[in-house]
């Protein structure tokens, strides 16, 4: 790993907005993840209300 030659401490996790609406992680963030052995964090699980049901007048991103 890159943090060993370079004598720096090792990533162990990262924290990536992740939810319904935005999937395309999955495709090559998650298998680097779990090849490098780094933990994934994911925030945003709502899609900030939208997934809620609570803000129905919000445009959602349909591109994925």
């Amino acid at each position: 790993m890159l943090a060993d030659l370079q004598s720096l401490s090792p990533v162990v996790a990262i924290q990536i907005p992740y939810n319904l609406t935005r999937r395309d992680l999955e495709r090559e963030l998650f298998p680097m993840a779990k090849e490098e052995d780094v933990g994934v964090v994911a925030w945003g699980l709502l899609g900030g209300g939208v997934l809620t049901g609570k803000c129905r007048d919000v445009k959602v991103d349909k591109r994925y």
